[in-house]
C-alpha cells in the first residue's frame, strides 16, 4: 500500500509528503506480507537483490543468522542501499558498525555491548534463545545493566560517533512498554483516533496477562536506563534520529512522534536538536540535503509556511483548542435551554412572546460567547 501511494504521491496523483521507506523485513523463518525469509547467506543476497529491485530505500534486518546478517551486510555494500535495523542477537554493535549498518532501532544489543561481561551473556543469551528458554533469556536483562562499564561504553560510542552509525532509540515504544499498568491509560483521548478492532488488543488487562511482574519490572528499568543511555550517547557524539515504531500498543501513530521528541528532551537533547532529530538529520542520513531538511526556496515542500516565523504555529494551535472548547460550550447552552424551554412551551406554560424572546436571548448569549474568540490572542490576551 504505501509503495503504491508513494508512486502516485510522486506522479503529482495524490497530494501527500514524500515517502522514504524501507522493504519487507529479513528474518528467518517464513515469508508473509511484511517478510522476507532469510535463512541462509544465499537467501540473504536474494532478499538484498528483491529489495533493490522493488526501489525502496533501505534493507531492514530484524532477526536472521550470523552468516545470513554478514551476507546481508556484504550484498547491501555491493548494491549500494543502505543496511538498517535490529542488530541480531549473535553480533555485536562492535561488528554492526564495521559491517556498515548505517542505523540500529531500538538501541538493540547497545546495553550488551557495554557489559563487562558481554561475551559471557551473549553466549548465555544464544543458548536460552536456541532452546526457547525465553525466561531465562529475560534473566539476562539485569544482568547486563548491572554489568555497564563506562569506559567500555565510551569507547563504544566513540567508534558509534566515528563510523556515523546513527541511532533511532524509539524512546515512546519503550515507555509505552513499561507503563501497561498505569490506571489512567484506558482514558487517553487519543484513544478515540485508534480503530475499534485495534483498542481491543491494547486492552491493558490482556496485556498485563502476558507480562510477568518481572517482565514489567525489567522494562520499567530499561526505560529508565535508555534515557540516560541516550543522554550518554548523544553527549559522545553519536547521531540520532526521531522515531516511535507505532503502531504498537499505546504508541500512537502521528502523536508518538512528538512524544518521541518530548522523551529526547528529557533524555539532554535541546528542542532544537529533539526538531533536527526529525527533520535535518533524517535528510543527513539519507544525503538529501539538497532536497530536504531545511525550510529553504527551492526545497521540497512538504512543509509550507505562509510566513517568515513559527510564532505562528503555538498560536494557532490555541486558538484551535480554545475554538473547540467554545463550540463544546454552545452546544452545551442550546441543549440545555431547548430541553428546558421547549418542553414548557409544548405545554402552555410560556406565552409566544416570551418564548421567542427566550430564544432570541440565547442566540445573543451564543454569539456573544462565540465573539471571545476575536477579542482574545493566542492565550487569552487582548492582542497588541
Amino acid at each position: 500500500m504505501l509503495e503504491s501511494r508513494r508512486r502516485r504521491i510522486d506522479s503529482g496523483e495524490l497530494l501527500g509528503p514524500h515517502l522514504l521507506m524501507a522493504g519487507p523485513f529479513l528474518a528467518a523463518g517464513k515469508s508473509d506480507r511484511q517478510t522476507i525469509a532469510v535463512n541462509t547467506p544465499e537467501d540473504a543476497r536474494q532478499a538484498v537483490d528483491a529489495v533493490k529491485k522493488r526501489g525502496v530505500d533501505f534493507v531492514k534486518i530484524l532477526s536472521v543468522s550470523r552468516e545470513s546478517y554478514f551476507a546481508v551486510a556484504d550484498e547491501s555494500a555491493k548494491q549500494a542501499i543502505p543496511m538498517v535495523g535490529h542488530v541480531p542477537y549473535s553480533v555485536s554493535v562492535r561488528e554492526a558498525a564495521a559491517a556498515g549498518q548505517k542505523s540500529i532501532e531500538h538501541l538493540t544489543g547497545i546495553l550488551l555491548a557495554c557489559s563487562s561481561r558481554e561475551d559471557e551473556l551473549r553466549a548465555q543469551g544464544l543458548a536460552a534463545l536456541a532452546k526457547r528458554d525465553y525466561a531465562a533469556y529475560q534473566k539476562l536483562g539485569p544482568q547486563i545493566m548491572s554489568t555497564y562499564d563506562p569506559d567500555k561504553a565510551g569507547a563504544l560510542f566513540l567508534q558509534l560517533a566515528k563510523s556515523n552509525t546513527w541511532q533511532v532509540p524509539t524512546l515512546v515504544w519503550t515507555e509505552a512498554n513499561s507503563r501497561i499498568d498505569d490506571a489512567d491509560l484506558q482514558s487517553d483521548p487519543r484513544l478515540k483516533y485508534v480503530p475499534a478492532s485495534v483498542r481491543g488488543l491494547w486492552d491493558p488487562a490482556k496485556l498485563r496477562e502476558k507480562t510477568s511482574p518481572e517482565e514489567l519490572a525489567a522494562l520499567k528499568a530499561e526505560a529508565a536506563r535508555d534515557l540516560e543511555l541516550v543522554k550518554a550517547m548523544h553527549g559522545a557524539g553519536v547521531r540520532f534520529m526521531a522515531g516511535s515504531d507505532g503502531p504498537d500498543p499505546y504508541v500512537f501513530p502521528g502523536f508518538s512522534l512528538h512524544d518521541e521528541l518530548e522523551w529526547l528532551v528529557k533524555s539532554g537533547f535541546t528542542p532544537l536538536q529533539a526538531l533536527q532529530s526529525a527533520t535535518f538529520n533524517p535528510a543527513l542520513f539519507m544525503s538529501k540535503m539538497d532536497k530536504y531538511g531545511v525550510v529553504e526556496l527551492q526545497r521540497a515542500a512538504d512543509l509550507v509556511l505562509s510566513g517568515s516565523s513559527l510564532g505562528a504555529v503555538p498560536a494557532a494551535i490555541a486558538i484551535a483548542r480554545r475554538t473547540r472548547r467554545i463550540v463544546r460550550q454552545n452546544l452545551a447552552w442550546a441543549f440545555g435551554y431547548n430541553l428546558l424551554a421547549l418542553p414548557l412551551a409544548a405545554a402552555g406554560m410560556v406565552t409566544p412572546w416570551l418564548a421567542a424572546l427566550g430564544m432570541a436571548l440565547s442566540s445573543l448569549a451564543v454569539t456573544a460567547n462565540s465573539l471571545r474568540l476575536a477579542k482574545q490572542g493566542p492565550r487569552g490576551r487582548t492582542p497588541r
